[in-house]
């Protein structure tokens, strides 16, 4: 009897286990995800990896907010966010791609380097009411080239919004011990920007961490 017990306790672990992994993958309250790319998205985005999308529609649904042209690869973006919130902005684009930036951002005058799934999260300025607006400038035109110009018209990116999360990240608890590898281990990379570099801390949005867009890589 004590067995069976025992063996009842350690499954309701695993499924209290596979409850949290679960939830820790959703977007949080306060979260709203955008897309943003070429005019040929046409299908639905999951952008933290629990197989449930996020951006219904792509181009074609309520949650894009900015088609880059095709002929210069360059556009701008318009995101729903207020000041202090956090944004993270995630180049899906071009997987076969991780040693050099697909596009840039500029925000507020300063340009991020955006580096396939590495988010960039910027947070909001003070003069920001009800729309941030972003340039985007592309600059990988083929797997062989890095520079302005044309780009395919079937790449998808997104955009994830914390709601108040700028003030969150920016403010660690006074009694935090530093994390033990603070520093990268040898060979890890960062995403390099050509302004700020990217916030570290993504507060509440580490949901995005593991982002995938399921059926959004239709790049050659």
């Amino acid at each position: 009897m004590k067995i069976r017990k025992i063996l009842a306790a350690i499954a309701a672990s695993a499924v209290a286990a596979s409850a949290m992994a679960v939830s820790a993958s959703a977007l949080a309250d306060g979260q709203k995800a955008y897309g943003f790319g070429g005019a040929q998205v046409g299908w639905d985005i999951d952008v933290d990896g629990d197989e449930e999308a996020d951006i219904i529609g792509g181009a074609n649904g309520d949650q894009w907010i900015g088609t880059i042209d095709p002929a210069t690869g360059a556009g701008s973006i318009k995101i729903p966010c207020t000041a202090g919130d956090l944004v993270e902005v995630t180049c899906q684009s071009w997987e076969s791609i991780t040693d050099k930036p697909i596009f840039t951002i500029t925000v507020d005058g300063t340009a991020y380097d955006c580096y396939y799934n590495q988010p960039v999260a910027i947070t909001v300025p003070d003069s920001v009411q009800s729309t941030l607006t972003a340039d985007i400038q592309w600059a990988v035109v083929d797997e062989t080239q890095t520079e302005d110009g044309n780009y395919n018209d079937w790449c998808g990116n997104y955009v994830v919004v914390t709601a108040g999360g700028g003030a969150a990240a920016a403010a660690p608890a006074e009694d935090a011990a530093p994390a033990e590898d603070a520093a990268p281990a040898e060979g890890e990379t960062t995403a390099p920007t050509t302004g700020n570099v990217p916030a570290a801390v993504m507060a509440s949005v580490m949901a995005v961490a593991g982002v995938a867009v399921v059926a959004s890589r239709k790049r050659k």
